[in-house]
């Protein structure tokens, strides 16, 4: 089977069905670990990010000049309220860092993340690597912390003080963003804010919920509680 695109070409060697018959191992035992089979599949995965998933470095899972700015100033805001910041859908720690560079002296930041998706078509394990690497600094001085975690399961958990702030970029549908929403309501969230309200399913939840007071570029800010009617 051959890759192609434009001048580069990775060539991935499929073995026939009974390739491991006489050999007294299982198929899996036998390719498993095979040097051929993981050059193979770095080939491919090499491929996939040049070709299908170009993404660039620099900005991959960052927000615009102008939605940093903007989130700055929600995040002026929650410095003015008790509890910690906390981040849903992390990536790779680009916006975690910022809001770490951000809070108050005393405020920690709980990035949340399973790992489990990232433009770059690496493992689970290799993403989860990169993205504790990027927050080592913060992490090992307690100004951060990295949750790794279904964000449903993560929001079984309690808080002595309300989180002041919750910035929500994970999963963009409708029923997933009304979840956060929900979430970050029933938790006594003070600021409510979030990434991606270019998408539909992002803008019906929020409007769920008595729409956005405000939003710069693609960054959101949920209306005060007062004016909220849950839909």
């Amino acid at each position: 089977m051959i890759f192609s695109s434009g001048e580069n070409a990775c060539f991935l060697l499929i073995p026939p069905r009974d390739s491991s018959k006489g050999t007294g191992l299982s198929r899996s035992a036998d390719t498993r670990g095979s040097p051929m089979i993981r050059l193979c599949k770095r080939a491919v995965k090499y491929m996939l990010r040049r070709t299908l998933f170009r993404h660039d470095l620099a900005h991959c899972g960052s927000l615009a000049n102008c939605e940093y700015d903007f989130l700055r100033e929600l995040v002026g805001r929650a410095n003015q309220l008790p509890g910690d910041f906390v981040e849903i859908g992390t990536l790779f720690g680009s916006t975690a860092q910022r809001l770490a560079a951000w809070k108050a002296p005393g405020k920690k930041v709980i990035a949340v993340d399973q790992f489990s998706w990232n433009p770059w078509v690496l493992s689970p394990a290799e993403h989860e690597r990169i993205t504790a690497n990027n927050l080592y600094y913060l992490t090992t001085h307690n100004h951060l912390e990295m949750v790794k975690a279904d964000k449903n399961d993560f929001y079984r958990r309690s808080f002595a003080v309300p989180p002041a702030l919750a910035f929500l970029d994970a999963v963009h549908t409708y029923e997933e963003t009304r979840r956060d929403i929900l979430w970050a309501r029933q938790a006594g969230v003070g600021i409510i804010c979030g990434h991606d309200y270019d998408h539909p399913g992002v803008v019906r939840a929020v409007a769920g919920f008595g729409g956005p007071e405000q939003v710069v570029g693609s960054v959101w800010v949920l209306q005060a509680r007062s004016a909220q009617k849950v839909a």
